[in-house]
């Protein structure tokens, strides 16, 4: 039975029905006593890209429920205004995006996830907030986030509060549970949950399809056998995109080539380029097709589109000039390979 089996959690739809997950215990928070929890992180993460996800009970109308309070720029805040509606609040607590949702009933359990990646190029994909399961879709207020903004989250000099902020006044006054912060990925709700009969339910945490906990560095190879200094094969699959993966050979035709073992099942394939340089791609699926294509612009490239199949390998070729690579990023279906 997946189970928020503590009393104040019976008679939600958590609990509704069996996914073989129970959440044993959760935490109230009693503003009046200072219940905060906080920690700083021993070494820096990510910052850009990252999901936070919770099951939330509230009462009082205005309080906070995680915050990295950076400053200015990468202060960074869940929780909830005077209407009851959820906002999440950065750049120095100025700039909020609200939705028109309200949260007013305080009996209810309710699953919050908010995903974040300042460095996709649509705005609408730099946050997203889901509820139940449910993607957010309807906003109050979403101010544009900076480009590649990095936040307080996961970094070793901002102090986390999880049921509050810096200050005392918007404390969560109610209960919190299975609340988990990861470094990395902004990932969509079915990777802490899943629906059973129309109702949304917790799940043990799984990091989507094809992240199955392989190292895909070891499958980086270069046209020298060897990597430029400070561009290792793995900045390409640490979450980010803001280093380049690059051969040690800056002549043109350089090259990079991810060769994932056993392959992977694919219907899209995007790759982040940080330079404006002309490249080639050379897709090859698991049946040697190959599929070549040339992009000469800084941001994400959809390659083979329209093409699905097993991908055997993916070349990344220097073409436009004598310069070192600057590919970042891989994703496939959408989802950012780490």
């Amino acid at each position: 039975m997946a189970v928020l089996s503590n009393t104040m959690m019976q008679g939600t739809a958590a609990i509704s029905e069996d996914t073989g997950y129970q959440i044993s215990k959760s935490i109230r928070i009693d503003p009046g006593s200072n219940p905060r929890l906080k920690r700083t992180p021993s070494t820096d993460g990510n910052g850009r890209t990252f999901t936070f996800a919770a099951w939330v009970k509230k009462s009082k109308t205005c309080h906070e429920i995680f915050a990295a309070p950076g400053t200015g720029d990468a202060y960074f805040v869940i929780g909830f205004d005077t209407n009851d509606r959820m906002h999440i609040a950065v750049g120095n607590g100025t700039d909020t995006n609200v939705t028109n949702r309200v949260f007013r009933d305080p009996s209810a359990w309710f699953h919050v996830v908010v995903a974040v990646d300042t460095d996709q190029t649509v705005q609408s994909d730099k946050l997203k907030i889901y509820i139940n399961g449910e993607k957010e879709t309807s906003f109050n207020a979403s101010p544009a986030f900076i480009a590649n903004v990095k936040f307080g989250v996961s970094q070793s000099n901002v102090i986390h509060y999880i049921g509050g902020d810096v200050g005392n006044s918007d404390d969560h006054d109610g209960y919190l549970a299975d609340v988990q912060l990861i470094d990395g990925l902004q990932l969509p709700a079915a990777a802490f949950g899943e629906f059973s009969k129309g109702v949304w339910n917790p799940k043990t945490f799984a990091r989507p399809a094809p992240n199955t906990n392989k190292t895909w560095s070891n499958d980086v190879t270069t046209d020298t056998g060897s990597f430029r200094g400070g561009h290792p094969a793995t900045v390409l699959f640490d979450g980010g995109t803001g280093t380049t993966c690059q051969s040690s050979s800056d002549s043109n035709g350089n090259w990079i080539k991810f060769t994932p073992t056993g392959g992977i099942p694919f219907s899209s394939i995007e790759v982040k380029q940080n330079g404006s340089t002309q490249v080639e791609y050379v897709v090859t699926l698991n049946d040697n097709t190959e599929y070549s294509e040339r992009h000469a612009s800084n941001g994400w490239h959809t390659v083979a589109a329209g093409i699905s199949g097993t991908l055997k390998s993916l070349q990344v070729i220097m073409r436009g000039a004598a310069e070192y690579s600057e590919t970042s990023a891989i994703k496939i279906d959408s989802t950012q390979i780490i």
